[in-house]
């Protein structure tokens, strides 16, 4: 709000936003400010970021399963699930919305060798573990269950490696704000 109000973000105090990443923040401030209704703002941001994970899902799917038609029926299984994304809103929207564009780099990393794709993984695994630390469990274990079976199947160590490399640049955030604020309830 203070961002959509004053267009800017210098002067604002940070206490409530320092242990979160503010970029979800002021990315919802910025349409906010064309109309000037920030309950539609995130109804409508919340409703494309769904929609958005649908899509993502989709091409994850096809390209996990290796067919379009078992891509359209698995994540029109996830669309119709009663509480998918029913009560979510906000930043944990994004973060599941940003899990399955991992998970697809992850698919794609799996059959190359090239150093750049693993690297790329690694970015965008860590960037969506600093998203929502509620999320930030769920992410990991979605992400770590096919890297350690592909690293047991296809005896490629260099995937957990990436991985960590990932869950290292994902922490550095919130290991600054547990350092600076402790673990509270």
């Amino acid at each position: 709000a203070y961002v959509s109000k004053f267009k800017t973000f210098s002067g604002f105090d940070t206490h409530y936003l320092e242990p979160y990443p503010p970029f979800y923040d002021v990315l919802l401030s910025l349409p906010s400010q064309i109309n000037g209704s920030i309950q539609f703002t995130l109804k409508f941001f919340n409703s494309l970021l769904i929609s958005l994970s649908i899509i993502f899902a989709y091409i994850f799917f096809s390209e996990f399963l290796k067919s379009k038609i078992k891509g359209l029926i698995a994540s029109a299984a996830l669309f119709f699930a009663p509480g998918y994304m029913s009560h979510f809103i906000w930043s944990q929207t994004y973060a599941i919305t940003s899990m399955f564009l991992v998970l697809f780099v992850l698919e794609k990393s799996f059959g190359s060798n090239e150093k750049q794709s693993w690297l790329m993984f690694s970015l965008l695994f860590g960037a969506s573990l600093m998203i929502q630390p509620w999320a930030t469990a769920i992410i990991g274990i979605f992400v770590f269950i096919p890297a350690l079976v592909f690293m047991i199947t296809k005896r490629n160590k260099k995937v957990i490696l990436f991985f960590l490399l990932g869950v290292i640049l994902g922490f550095s955030f919130f290991g600054y704000g547990f350092a600076k604020f402790g673990i509270t309830e």
